[in-house]
């Protein structure tokens, strides 16, 4: 009943649906069981062994420290949720709109939205996916020029903090020889 069709072989395809130069599977008709298949040790793009590697020290660091960064901004988003549904004033957010008492919410949305993606992109780093390293490098990027802001309106010790962190996870990141070399062999 399952005979072998040859007029009908099955093209493999990479991680993206783009056809591969690959050997073409040739499927038994009626069943699951496939003959001349590319078995996954042997296919570059979803080899085992790539995906087996677990991130060197130096990712992991690079990964964590923006995590928490983004849970301490998260915090401060939810702190200007209460503070808004508490009636309060926060003189430092002016907004001449007649949408000004939203401004408290919308800056916590925003934050939600940037620093999900970044907590995202530490996953996703850390599982091989090259789309996190950016997110990450973006961000930390973005707080180095903040802290400046920070440094010069008074509030010293934590722009230094944030300074200080920002350039450590992009010097992890990116001139960690383990980190280049990791991420050669996996992007």
């Amino acid at each position: 009943m399952s005979e072998f069709n040859e007029r009908n072989p099955v093209k493999s395809v990479d991680r993206h649906g783009a056809p591969t130069a690959g050997v073409p599977r040739i499927a038994l008709m009626g069943t699951s069981r496939l003959s001349r298949v590319n078995s996954p040790a042997n296919d570059p793009v979803n080899s085992p062994e790539k995906n087996a590697e677990r991130a060197p020290q130096p990712i992991v660091i690079a990964t964590a420290i923006p995590v928490v960064q983004s849970l301490a901004v998260i915090a401060f988003g939810i702190f200007l949720i209460v503070r808004e549904l508490m009636g309060k004033e926060n003189p430092s957010m002016i907004s001449e709109s007649s949408a000004g008492g939203f401004v408290g919410v919308g800056t916590a949305l925003f934050i939600f939205v940037v620093f999900g993606f970044v907590i995202a992109g530490s996953w996703a780093l850390l599982k091989g996916k090259r789309w996190g390293r950016g997110a990450i490098v973006l961000v930390e990027f973005i707080l180095a020029a903040s802290s400046f802001q920070m440094l010069s309106g008074g509030a010293v010790v934590l722009g230094a903090v944030v300074l200080v962190s920002a350039v450590a996870v992009l010097g992890l990141l990116l001139f960690v020889p383990a980190s280049a070399q990791w991420s050669a062999r996996n992007f």
